[in-house]
């Protein structure tokens, strides 16, 4: 505190430290100033500040939209030529901060309960099997004097201790992954940093495993109830077997119809990720770094001092072995855009007013890039100052502005009358710019001579070793002015894939979670043919010795399992074909009801499935005839 920092040569006293974690506005901000009335711009249109505000009581996000709609009406008014169209959008800081990750949170929250409902569909299924396994001691302990109550009781418990054994095993194993598993968690999701096993967190568990508990304790304590000692002694099966096969079956079905519909999100979230990776982005990107760097306002306090700056660093630059550089105000995909409003000229009535991203650079800005030409011509060393004002258009903006027409010879201009017409000579191939999964935007290309905006986005393309490079870019900016510093420097392919973290994040995670619900489905099936077959064991044993074939008897299990399985597809369509229209704002070049990811899904799941019953079937014909029914 009092400590005297010098700001673009302005001292400024600091006066307040904030805490490590504010920044609820601007994760990136580590210093603020107060915004002055020098800092205000006359001009209306240069449109650059955020504004946070807090309700008054009993007001809401609608009445605060309403009148401040008001408000920009009355400005439209004072101001025709310059706030028309122009509008105001409010959302909660929260909403704000959150954006589309909140749907992605939720999305895998879904997801994650759905693998939680496979598996206590299969724990539910492994208890009933053990608990029809001990039917015979049930029965005796029932014959005994052990009422229902008990043995329900005594099940409960057993239910519980395997479900406490289980949570306990879960708060390790999550302790032991959580560094890891936040570690992968894209910088983008909000307070990711504060992510931790809080006392929040284990209640919310602690409640999931006694839920689990009860529901999976609940097939095994009823079988135990309708225990019948009698019948159990006298025949060897218990009277309820039959019902409980048949919800054994259900409860199998219904594994592969969730894991169905996880393997269906991840079918359609990989061929969404696979789309937006290899989408055409338009230019060259391999081996170009962006480094930002804004002249010192003082000691270039001029335009002329400005664009010989450009000149003697572009110089500077060239001059590193492998490196070739250009200068430009905005790079596509490398986070932040600048638009503006232009004027289309109609000469059949008032001109047209259209919102495009500007992109003033170099005359070698296209080339560099390799961003093709299509049409016309790009911008040349004659396209100076004094020279008739020229653009290029990309194939967005000539489609918008004059479709079918050829856009070459065209005029557009910025908002107020003084501003000059500009001539289109040519137009570029469009390129992505705000991001892979967004739709081109249109974009209008200016020579840097004849526009005023700051060129502070230098583009290096590297051949060679980055590190070394990049320190020699920051060495010809020190030797170039003391007083410039390099704000930031990015590897562009580092910065498109960090642009793609959250659907990669998102496709990885459901994937993961969609191959173990596989897993526990396709045990479960296994569990069940295995289970059937060994009550079969006798009746097998008896048809081999009377001469049965024992490739029906497979085909016979394997047919059953195919039956389970396909009945689960099935199920599984039902569901996941409506709720698929929850996964359209993740998806990219892929619909939510791709007929192909279904069918492949689908008939995999049936190809595996009837694998997991073959191989008990499998064993049981080689079983030995004679030794089953000697050991009957």
């Amino acid at each position: 505190l009092g400590t005297t920092m010098s700001l673009d040569d302005v001292p400024h006293v600091v006066v307040g430290v904030m805490p490590a974690q504010f920044g609820a506005l601007d994760r990136a901000a580590t210093l603020w100033i107060p915004f002055t009335d020098a800092d205000k711009q006359e001009e209306r249109r240069t449109n650059y500040l955020g504004v946070v505000g807090r309700l008054a009581n009993g007001l809401s996000l609608d009445d605060a939209a309403e009148r401040l709609a008001v408000v920009q009406a009355g400005l439209a008014e004072m101001y025709p030529d310059d706030h028309g169209g122009i509008g105001s959008r409010v959302e909660g800081l929260l909403d704000s901060l959150v954006g589309d990750v909140r749907a992605t949170l939720w999305f895998l929250l879904g997801a994650v309960s759905l693998v939680l409902m496979v598996a206590t569909l299969n724990i539910t299924n492994i208890l009933s099997v053990l608990g029809l396994s001990r039917r015979r001691e049930l029965a005796v302990r029932a014959a005994l004097g052990a009422g229902s109550g008990r043995l329900m009781r005594g099940l409960f418990v057993e239910s519980a201790v395997l479900a406490s054994m289980g949570g306990l095993a879960g708060i390790a194993l999550a302790a032991i992954s959580l560094p890891l598993l936040v570690g992968i968690v894209p910088v983008s999701v909000p307070r990711s940093e504060t992510i931790s096993l809080s006392p929040e967190v284990l209640t919310f568990g602690v409640i999931v495993t006694a839920l689990v508990t009860l529901l999976v304790g609940m097939l095994p304590a009823a079988t135990a109830a309708k225990t019948h000692p009698q019948d159990t002694m006298r025949s060897g099966r218990a009277t309820t077997e039959q019902g409980a096969g048949r919800l054994r079956s259900g409860m199998v079905v219904a594994e592969v119809a969730l894991a169905f519909v996880l393997l269906v999100a991840a079918g359609l979230l990989g061929s969404s990720f696979a789309n937006q990776w290899t989408v055409d982005r338009g230019f060259a990107t391999e081996g170009l770094v962006v480094v930002s760097v804004a002249p010192d306002p003082i000691e270039y306090a001029e335009r002329e001092d400005r664009e010989r700056f450009v000149r003697e660093l572009r110089a500077r630059f060239d001059a590193i072995p492998g490196v070739a550089a250009s200068v430009v105000n905005q790079v596509p995909l490398s986070r932040g855009f600048a638009t503006a409003t232009y004027f289309a000229e109609r000469l059949d009535g008032e001109p047209e007013r259209i919102s495009v991203l500007i992109t003033v650079g170099l005359e070698n800005y296209l080339d560099f890039m390799e961003i093709p030409v299509l049409a016309g011509r790009g911008f040349t060393p004659t396209d100076t100052r004094d020279a008739p004002p020229v653009g290029i258009v990309n194939e967005a903006m000539a489609q918008v502005l004059w479709p079918g027409t050829d856009p070459l010879g065209k005029r557009v201009r910025s908002y107020g009358a003084a501003a000059p017409w500009v001539e289109i000579i040519g137009v570029a191939r469009n390129v992505q710019h705000q991001g892979l999964m967004i739709d081109t935007e249109p974009k209008l290309y200016l020579p840097a001579e004849q526009s005023a905006r700051p060129m502070n986005r230098w583009v290096l393309r590297i051949r060679g070793d980055v590190g070394a490079t990049i320190d020699l870019a920051r060495s010809a900016v020190s030797a170039q002015s003391s007083t410039t510093p390099v704000r930031s420097v990015q590897i562009l392919e580092e910065t498109i894939s960090a642009s793609a973290a959250v659907p990669r994040f998102r496709t990885f995670f459901v994937v993961g979670l969609s191959a173990a619900a596989a897993v526990l489905a396709l045990l479960g099936v296994y569990g069940v043919m295995t289970f059937a077959v060994t009550q079969r064991t006798k009746e097998i044993a008896v048809r081999m010795a009377l001469g049965a074939n024992v490739d029906g008897l497979v085909r016979g299990v394997v047919g059953s399992g195919l039956k389970l399985a396909a009945t689960g597809v099935a199920a599984g369509l039902l569901i996941a074909w409506p709720a698929a229209g929850r996964l359209e704002a993740f998806l990219f070049g892929v619909g939510p009801t791709d007929v192909i990811i279904y069918v492949t899904i689908g008939l995999g799941v049936t190809a595996v499935s009837g694998l997991a019953a073959y191989l008990p079937a499998r064993r049981a014909a080689t079983v030995d005839p004679v030794s089953v029914l000697n050991s009957e």
